[in-house]
């Protein structure tokens, strides 16, 4: 006699609460895909409130898990289907989830979305027909665009001195396309978090005062009463520093001098050797010109960084909008536009209530938990079942 798993109960819960929404959580091998097979089963054969496979839409993250997670569906209802009695009611249902597979609302997250924005392209402000690019296709485009996109910026006169000043910082062009991919990848966020306030201007980089106090400090060696103490070499540096700061060319040169500050270290010298101005005190001063330096040159470089990010923002926005107008989607694009569908203050209501009347089950799948819900995805309330 084979022995009960301990936790069959819940797993007997799993397909037997068609009238509750449950969340299972377990670990990876321990049956959830299964146990998903199990309930998208006993919801389309059941024989009291039996729900066409078409409307049901299981949810996944990955196209692999999606793709296991069709065969398993045939294989169930393959089996079902061998096992009814011909003619039965038991039979016939198996045998419309058969025909039904292929075309169900089966797969990833994006597919969903993509079949979502399919039924409501009107709404959606989309062409009839959308074409959806795979990762390289988007890769490619990206580049395309980024091409483009680069030598705008470096012929933009209004975007030179900021180019100037982040490239000083250390910055490469390299980066600013790293930053344009990822604002590929978050588009939707750009408008709240990046362009909705204005860039500032960019500042003066006024180090006068820097000079002063750098001097005034370095000046202070004369209280020293060893000429060997090693805090004079600190001292020494940062005269050299300011010399620097004042014979800096333009503001990406002195960017790069006030870096030059972090470097700069105050941990050396003899208590001893210092009566007459205590060297803690002294250590401390140094270190707020080489702070105020560095606060400075962060202010510089963030402003500098804020115009050219809302130059790489607005491009990329654009570039979103072109392709919505063409029905050029890219995976983030079926995200972002079935989520703003459904919640459009137009059109969202009546695709909620369209999409709750043609799938009355959703599933969703994850790789360590997923959520079961009911008819009409209504209040989550829920079970959960621990499963080994």
């Amino acid at each position: 006699m084979t022995q009960e798993l301990p936790d069959a109960a819940v797993r007997r819960e799993i397909t037997g609460c068609l009238d509750r929404t449950l969340f299972v959580e377990a670990g990876a091998g321990s049956g959830k895909t299964q146990s998903l097979v199990d309930r998208v089963v006993a919801i389309v054969l059941s024989a009291d409130q039996a729900v066409p496979l078409r409307h049901v839409a299981a949810v996944t993250f990955t196209e692999k898990a999606g793709a296991e997670l069709r065969d398993r569906l045939r294989v169930a209802f393959e089996s079902e289907l061998g096992a009814a009695e011909p003619g039965s009611g038991h039979a016939d249902r198996s045998a419309k989830a058969l025909d039904d597979l292929d075309a169900a609302a089966i797969g990833t997250l994006h597919s969903f979305a993509e079949r979502i924005l399919g039924e409501h392209p009107i709404e959606a402000g989309l062409p009839p027909l959308i074409e959806v690019r795979d990762e390289v296709a988007s890769g490619v485009a990206f580049d395309d665009r980024w091409t483009v996109l680069r030598t705008a910026l470096l012929d933009d006169p209004w975007l030179a001195p900021a180019l100037l000043l982040a490239m000083a910082a250390g910055m490469g062009l390299e980066d600013l396309r790293s930053m344009a991919r990822a604002f590929t990848e978050n588009w939707d966020l750009l408008q709240p978090r990046v362009l909705a306030t204005p860039a500032p201007d960019l500042p003066v980089v006024e180090v006068e005062g820097l000079i002063i106090e750098a001097r005034r400090l370095a000046g202070l060696r004369e209280h020293c009463t060893n000429d060997e103490d090693k805090f004079l070499l600190r001292l020494d540096a940062l005269a050299g520093w300011a010399a620097r700061l004042e014979t800096a060319a333009d503001d990406p040169a002195l960017i790069g001098f006030l870096a030059e500050a972090a470097a700069l270290k105050w941990g050396y010298g003899s208590q001893a050797n210092w009566a007459r101005y205590g060297l803690r005190h002294l250590k401390d001063e140094c270190a707020e010109v080489g702070a105020r330096a560095a606060a400075l040159r962060a202010g510089v470089v963030d402003a500098a960084l804020r115009r050219l990010a809302d130059r790489i923002a607005a491009a990329t926005l654009e570039a979103a909008r072109e392709r919505r107008a063409e029905g050029q989607l890219e995976f983030h694009d079926l995200l972002v536009l079935a989520r703003d569908l459904l919640r459009s203050p137009v059109h969202g209501a009546a695709v909620r209530t369209s999409l709750q009347q043609r799938y009355r089950w959703l599933l969703l799948g994850g790789l360590l938990s997923f959520l079961l819900t009911f008819p009409r995805w209504r209040s989550f309330a829920s079970c959960s079942g621990h499963q080994r």
